[in-house]
């Protein structure tokens, strides 16, 4: 059994589960300072997904090009997630890493980069077609066939 002292500070880092029940197999920590920044990737929630005006009014499909981001921060500032707003993107629209409302003492690692790190991060795009645009296409092409069959069997 693991025993923590008290007066210093664990972060989990991984946690792995048994595959088949909720028993914890693996614990990774990391041990962290409370006047020193640290770099976490912090999940992102996406809401308003269903009032957008891209996907309620214009049919759009959502696509999530990130599911989280590293952010560095000192411990006691660290967020539990970031929530992405969406509801006001319409189609073609995308919201990037700029624009997520990040708490004050907080920063996004990958801004500190370079501006071509402004990833993505949700976008509306139109519905693919393709498949409905294909079965149009086989459609027409059947009863050609059944023509020039029942000509065969005139002749």
């Amino acid at each position: 059994m693991l025993k923590l002292d008290a007066r210093r500070n664990f972060f989990a880092e991984e946690m792995q589960r048994h595959p088949t029940n909720a028993l914890v197999m693996h614990i990774d920590l990391q041990r962290v300072s409370e006047d020193e920044e640290i770099r976490v990737r912090v999940p992102l929630h996406f809401v308003g997904e269903e009032i957008a005006p891209g996907v309620k009014l214009e049919h759009g499909e959502v696509s999530h090009m990130l599911t989280d981001v590293e952010v560095s921060c000192l411990p006691k500032d660290l967020p539990e997630f970031i929530e992405v707003d969406i509801s006001a993107l319409h189609l073609n629209d995308s919201l990037h890493l700029s624009e997520l409302k990040i708490p004050q003492c907080v920063e996004v690692v990958e801004l500190s980069y370079a501006e071509e790190h402004d990833y993505a991060v949700v976008s509306i795009h139109p519905p693919r077609v393709e498949e409905a645009e294909d079965e149009e296409a086989e459609a027409p092409a059947a009863p050609a066939d059944e023509e020039r069959d029942s000509d065969e069997d005139e002749k």
